[in-house]
């Protein structure tokens, strides 16, 4: 036999180990590609999951608020404000607001800012412009809020410059900035700008 040959068949033996080695390994790789596999479609969907419901919230802010529709003006005793009134409606596309001054969660909330002063929650009244009239401001309907502004101290006078904050539920609040006109004595009803 030429050496070749010997030399090949003392290897034969060898082979059939390296065919055992080889499937291992390749089975090995296979189990742990299965599982990287399975960890990233999990992970996929989990992702996935979570912007859907991010997407939702997020439409769900933008499309339940209201915005301002006219004149924001004031009623005043000549010196101060004691109301301040605000029309309102709801955004575009957007469904009803809960405009009840007494309920418990849920409804408008007006807060108060200026230079020196933070009120939250401050009391308000409706008056109904166009709609149904029930406490819920929907699309189409415009709404009068008086927000009684007595309580605050000091009190809104001449030439003050003033932030009114009006959050509905859980969507972001629209701000007013108004000043006060100056000179003394103020109209009855006075329009801020």
């Amino acid at each position: 036999m030429s050496r070749t040959v010997r030399l090949l068949l003392r290897l034969r033996p060898d082979d059939g180990i390296t065919g055992v080695e080889l499937a291992a390994i390749a089975g090995a790789i296979v189990l742990v590609s299965s599982l990287f596999a399975g960890v990233v479609l999990s992970t996929g969907t989990t992702a996935s999951l979570q912007l859907e419901q991010t997407a939702q919230r997020a439409l769900a802010l933008v499309t339940t608020g209201v915005q301002v529709d006219g004149p924001v003006l004031a009623q005043t005793d000549g010196t101060r404000a004691t109301q301040v009134m605000v029309d309102l409606t709801t955004t575009a596309g957007g469904g009803a607001v809960n405009l009840d001054p007494h309920a418990t969660s849920g409804r408008l909330i007006v807060s108060y800012v200026s230079a020196t002063t933070v009120v939250r929650d401050l009391p308000y009244g409706v008056v109904w412009t166009s709609g149904n009239g029930d406490t819920l401001l929907q699309p189409g309907e415009l709404a009068e809020v008086v927000v009684d502004v007595t309580g605050i101290t000091p009190a809104i006078a001449a030439g003050q410059r003033f932030t009114l904050a009006l959050r509905a539920g859980d969507a972001p609040p629209v701000t007013i900035e108004r000043t006060m006109p100056g000179g003394r004595p103020l109209g009855t009803v006075v329009n801020l700008w």
